[in-house]
């Protein structure tokens, strides 16, 4: 269990893989939900109290989380590449997208029933 800013007793699960007494991959996962607001550095980020993760997991492979966004579950997955020079990436994933959550003043046209059963948006350095 972990106490970070307002929210007491998380569950934490960290997870160690050895080989030959030699480490070869730990990761941390978090049960939220926990607000961004309470994270150091995230809480820069601009209305960042308006938004918590409900599970956080890091590694040194990245970090993935997941949240509900507009009533809709949505995981962002974090990760640099290495062994090449395209450094940081992002991707954010959500089912039964619509349109008009990128351009609201579609809700208006016959466009607002376009709905992607899955949508993933990469952005990468």
């Amino acid at each position: 269990k972990s106490d970070i800013g307002s929210h007491s007793k998380l569950d934490v699960l960290i997870d160690v893989h050895e080989e030959g007494n030699k480490l070869t991959d730990v990761f941390f996962e978090l049960d939220g939900p926990l607000k961004l607001s309470d994270i150091p550095e995230l809480n820069r980020v601009p209305h960042a109290d308006r938004f918590a993760l409900t599970k956080l997991i890091v590694s040194e492979h990245g970090i993935e989380a997941d949240t509900v966004l507009a009533g809709k579950a949505t995981d962002l997955f974090a990760f640099n590449s290495s062994g090449n020079s395209s450094g940081w990436n992002v991707a954010l994933t959500q089912k039964d997208f619509t349109i008009t959550e990128l351009l609201p003043p579609l809700k208006s046209t016959p466009l607002h029933e376009i709905k992607f059963p899955y949508l993933a948006l990469m952005l990468s350095e």
